[in-house]
């Protein structure tokens, strides 16, 4: 036997599904060929495949340890290929990560970040990492199918296992991405099934492209490079038509809170604001209360602290968001409500397995009250949630009727503009963008039309939201 007949016999077993059987056949064999199989990219390849797909990863990097078969870019493409998918599964068996759900566990937000802006180094890149690095610009060099799909399992798997650590290392994301260019990373986006509010249903995932960027920008302004998180945010901004987990609310608040870093915050303070009248999300007003708060403006800062608690988005993402409520009410002199929204904020983060921050144990620390146990989690919780909501303007969130009394304008432009009547005498205005299809149907005297209403703005002053009818 030839080493000809030796790589085809292999590769038959391998094409017959006889993985197992293959390597078992090169065990046999192997002493006739041991010179000639680093040279040989067929039967290297089946080699790796036949190691990947009865799970023997290691053995496939002793393999090529062995053999001395070089990963280099004189390394055949598909064996690049091969040996990218046997990191993969490396990387995610060392990190013990599943990441064949789909899921990127961003429900809460563009990156499911909490919004505390904290940033804590960890433990130096692995060695894996360390691999993957060398061998993505082998790789890229590329350019099909079976190339850039290795090359976004090997992003998603590090990213996905990177974000989910308790504290995150935004300088090795950084880093990753500083490896792989955006344009070879899909645009598709995959649908999976999710339950949430006990019912499930389908749910539209970011393309690989799009986390690229939301994983960029935010490792950019978690690392302190403001000026290039301000370019690649805008870039972002520019690139997609269509934005998943509010990433374009993240990208502009990224680049509203860079300008406020790098010494604006009247400018941050105004882009914030505005990114509001379009996307009210409560990590939006929550900023805009920090900011208000610094510059000791405690009523806006408070009432802006209020709306965004009160507003959709899952109270564990909102730890931050509880210790600058906290420290508004400290500042307003009520150190009874104060301690409790430290409290939360501290039982929380224990619940989450998330560290504790010096700034919120000092913060209780001088609160001089004795610290509640985990169990009193559920109380605390149910007690300051009927505070928030005691704190609603009176219709907020409710579901209102009424008549539309007065179309002030309509145009392709800047939309529909007009007054509602409700509640006997009341009267509220409204705006429909351009794009919403009920603007097909208003007309003055329209009855039965459907809203809520909104938080008051900076002006105290509010609207109708969300109209059907």
């Amino acid at each position: 036997m030839n080493l000809y007949d030796f790589s085809k016999a292999i590769s038959a077993l391998n094409k017959g599904g006889e993985f197992p059987g293959a390597l078992a056949f090169f065990e046999e064999n192997k002493a006739a060929f041991t010179g000639q199989i680093a040279g040989n990219s067929y039967l290297v390849t089946d080699m790796l495949n036949a190691y990947r797909k009865t799970n023997n990863i290691l053995e496939a990097f002793q393999f090529i340890e062995l053999y001395n078969i070089k990963i280099d870019d004189t390394t055949h493409e598909h064996v690049l290929t091969k040996y990218g998918w046997l990191l993969f599964d490396k990387y995610k068996l060392e990190n013990k990560s599943d990441a064949s759900d789909g899921s990127d566990g961003s429900f809460g937000g563009d990156d499911g970040e909490c919004a505390d802006n904290t940033h804590h180094a960890i433990s130096a890149i692995s060695d894996t990492f360390a691999l993957i690095k060398e061998y993505l610009p082998l790789i890229l060099q590329y350019n099909n199918m079976y190339t850039n799909s290795v090359v976004s399992q090997i992003f998603n798997i590090v990213q996905k296992t990177e974000k989910k650590k308790n504290n995150v290392d935004w300088d090795f994301l950084n880093e990753l991405c500083a490896v792989i260019p955006p344009g070879r990373l899909a645009t598709s986006c995959d649908t999976i099934q999710v339950k949430r509010k006990g019912k499930i249903g389908p749910m539209e995932l970011a393309s690989d492209r799009e986390t690229w960027y939301a994983i960029k920008s935010k490792a950019l302004f978690e690392t302190e490079n403001y000026e290039e998180c301000i370019e690649v945010s805008k870039k972002a901004l520019e690139t997609f038509e269509k934005f998943h987990y509010s990433n374009d609310a993240w990208f502009a608040r990224r680049i509203a809170l860079a300008k406020k870093h790098l010494g604006n915050a009247t400018d941050a303070l105004n882009e914030l604001l505005s990114i509001l009248k379009k996307k009210r999300e409560w990590f939006i007003q929550y900023e805009i209360a920090v900011i208000y708060s610094e510059n000791n403006e405690l009523d806006k800062a408070y009432a802006y602290a209020v709306d965004a608690i009160n507003n959709f988005g899952d109270l564990e993402y909102k730890v931050g968001l509880l210790a600058q409520l906290a420290d508004i009410l400290r500042l307003r002199g009520e150190s009874e409500l104060s301690f409790k929204h430290y409290m939360l904020a501290k039982l929380l983060r224990m619940q989450e397995g998330w560290k504790v921050p010096a700034a919120l144990e000092a913060a209780l620390h001088h609160a001089g009250q004795p610290q509640m146990p985990p169990d009193q989690l559920p109380a605390l919780r149910r007690e300051l949630q009927s505070y928030w909501v005691s704190l609603k303007p009176q219709n907020q969130g409710q579901r209102l009727t009424g008549k539309i009394i007065k179309i002030l304008h309509d145009n392709d432009v800047n939309g529909t503009v007009g007054f509602i009547k409700y509640d006997g005498n009341k009267s509220i205005y409204f705006r429909l963008n351009v794009a919403d299809a009920l603007r097909n149907k208003l007309r003055a005297g329209l009855e039965d039309v459907e809203f809520e209403i909104s938080p008051p703005n900076a002006d105290g002053k509010t609207r109708a939201v969300r109209l059907s009818g």
